[in-house]
């Protein structure tokens, strides 16, 4: 890889050569991840997880460096059951009730 290549920002460089660069992933297991991808379709990281070539904790740390984003984890404090609450019914929508033949003769 030219030093031109090592130096660019994260950003700007493959998730393949990121993976590379940090010592979590061989060449062999980039190649083998690629050719697979290119068959089944599918993000890289998601590819290589499927192989066993690369963690998902591994993964993410490197995605974050990538795209300039943190990564939640337990150090972020959980959530509490009330804002988890408030999360799940402002995405929940109300369905109409189905009535089946059952309930009508009932």
């Amino acid at each position: 890889m030219s030093s031109e290549a090592a130096r660019a920002a994260p950003r700007d460089r493959l998730l393949g050569e990121l993976l590379l660069d940090a010592g979590l992933l061989g060449v062999a297991d980039l190649d083998r991840g690629l050719a697979l991808q290119q068959k089944i379709g599918g993000r890289l990281g998601s590819v290589l997880m499927r192989i066993g070539a690369v963690s998902e904790d591994n993964l993410l740390q490197v995605l974050s460096r990538q795209l300039g984003l943190p990564v939640m984890g337990a150090e972020a404090g959980a959530l509490s059951s009330r804002s988890m609450e408030a999360w799940r019914s402002s995405r929940s929508i109300s369905l109409p009730r189905l009535t089946t033949s059952a309930s009508i003769r009932s």
